[in-house]
């Protein structure tokens, strides 16, 4: 970060991967990229977190179910830049709903607006 940010590099220009593994070969695998994100959060504000989502799910039947569940638990760890499918709706409106709750969605009116819309499934 020092030599990122010494080099006139914003944090808000930083994204850093926090390197899913799956929890197929290791159940420890999903808690640690939590809590590595959690500790990302607390150590260099205003950098953006990013992970290969479908990663954790990597070779268990319900891939869409799992990522979808860790895009919910790594938005509260407080990852913020997800690569996902814009197509998978129901992960679409979780994500939204999280957002609200976070208080990431000042008065809830992207969600208002995603639901009156039809978007929230």
């Amino acid at each position: 970060m020092e030599r990122l940010t010494g080099d006139g590099i914003a944090a808000e220009d930083i994204y850093i991967d926090a390197m899913a593994q799956p929890i197929g070969t290791d159940s420890n695998s999903g808690r640690v990229t939590l809590n590595t994100v959690a500790a990302v959060r607390q150590g260099l504000p205003g950098v953006h977190i990013t992970c290969g989502l479908s990663n954790v799910s990597f070779g268990l039947p319900k891939r869409r179910l799992l990522n979808q569940s860790f895009a919910v638990s790594l938005a509260v760890s407080g990852m913020d830049a997800f690569f996902i499918d814009p197509l998978d709706e129901r992960l679409m409106s979780l994500l939204r709903s999280t957002e609200a709750i976070l208080g990431e969605d000042k008065y809830c009116r992207k969600f208002i607006k995603a639901s009156r819309v039809g978007k929230l499934v």
